[in-house]
């Protein structure tokens, strides 16, 4: 979720840039930069690898006024959060607000360009302990290393306009998943508003679908109306993703999956990813609980079965009075899932295991 005031909610949240004194010296792994114990967490945390499909760190990073890092902020997401939730692939994604750009005189796609180059900053300042992984190969070895594995997505694919040339260059810059929409109409498609939910992909969106089964960009369906949505379904070669969005069964929002579409999702090989933001889990104001989000997965586990079930977080690009403060929290979400009375094996597919299938099939 995101609205017009996105970066004024995070304005007092900003911490100044960790400097690192020793910038030549080698680190074992991302605790050691950081300066954590790794042993401190073995009583914390119940050990499970995490996916996470969507988050917009490096989009609040770059929009607050005082500068932020990845490695130890105030946000949702950073290194030493993402170590304490054994995170195997964080995706972030790159967002480009096309109106807030146009209105400004502003090129979306230039934008794009621009925190593109500052996510690629913020990584390489890491010193190698975050990593970008374009395979789940890639992924695996960098997780040997002891390191974390980041994916790079885009939110909202109007920023290519109707150029081709753009969705390969994407591709070139390392973008393995797009959604086509997000809340505009734009040359791919249209959101699912009351008034656009019956419109599906453009002549060109539908171009766009085929060539990201070609070149192997992962389609991300959130956001996009339900006419676009089964539209994907019926034309993708390739399993699809819902990124982050919840059961419309569970709670009635626009945003979330009704269920012949999570049925349908499961029967392509799909998976959808679960969203933290409150007004999508439950109608309780801006409270998120636990045992809410435990709600969404049941049902999907119950209509679209075990291996479509998986987590998309939506961490920084919504606020809230959270149960799951940031992503270190995460073993709060696998408490729950387990005292609902999920197996082991259950919760570990959709933590990680159902996501990486579907990430190994179209990536490689």
């Amino acid at each position: 979720m995101k609205t017009n005031i996105r970066v004024s909610l995070y304005r007092n949240c900003c911490v100044r840039k960790i400097k690192n004194e020793n910038k030549n010296e080698k680190y074992r792994s991302v605790f050691d930069i950081i300066g954590i114990d790794d042993t401190k967490f073995d009583a914390e945390v119940i050990f499970v690898s995490l996916i996470d499909m969507h988050c917009d760190t490096f989009y609040r990073i770059k929009e607050c006024s005082t500068r932020q890092n990845i490695l130890k902020n105030q946000l949702h997401v950073d290194l030493e959060k993402l170590k304490k939730s054994r995170s195997y692939i964080q995706c972030f994604a790159l967002y480009s607000d096309i109106k807030d750009c146009e209105s400004k005189g502003l090129d979306p796609w230039n934008y794009i360009l621009e925190l593109y180059a500052m996510t690629k900053e913020e990584i390489e300042s890491t010193d190698g302990l975050l990593e970008v992984a374009r395979t789940i190969e890639e992924a695996d070895k960098i997780r040997e290393k002891g390191h974390l594995a980041a994916l790079l997505t885009v939110e909202d694919g109007g920023i290519i306009y109707n150029d081709m040339k753009r969705l390969d260059t994407l591709y070139k810059m390392g973008i393995r998943m797009l959604s086509p929409t997000w809340d505009y109409s734009n040359s791919l498609g249209h959101p699912n508003l009351p008034e656009t939910r019956e419109l599906g992909l453009t002549s060109f969106g539908h171009d766009v679908i085929a060539r990201m089964n070609e070149l192997g960009i992962i389609v991300d369906v959130s956001h996009l109306s339900d006419k676009g949505f089964w539209e994907v379904i019926q034309e993708s070669s390739k399993p699809i993703v819902a990124s982050h969005s919840n059961a419309r069964h569970v709670m009635e929002h626009r945003r979330n999956l009704d269920d012949k579409m999570i049925k349908a999702l499961g029967n392509k090989g799909g998976v959808m990813g679960l969203n933290f933001c409150p007004y999508f889990v439950a109608d309780k104001g801006d409270n998120l609980y636990v045992e809410d989000l435990v709600k969404h997965v049941l049902h999907v586990i119950n209509i679209g079965g075990t291996d479509t079930a998986a987590i998309g977080t939506d961490f920084d690009g919504m606020n809230g009075n959270l149960e799951i403060k940031h992503i270190g929290e995460m073993n709060k979400l696998k408490e729950g899932l387990m005292k609902s009375g999920l197996s082991d094996d259950v919760v570990e597919r959709v933590f990680y295991k159902n996501a990486k299938r579907v990430f190994k099939e179209v990536l490689g």
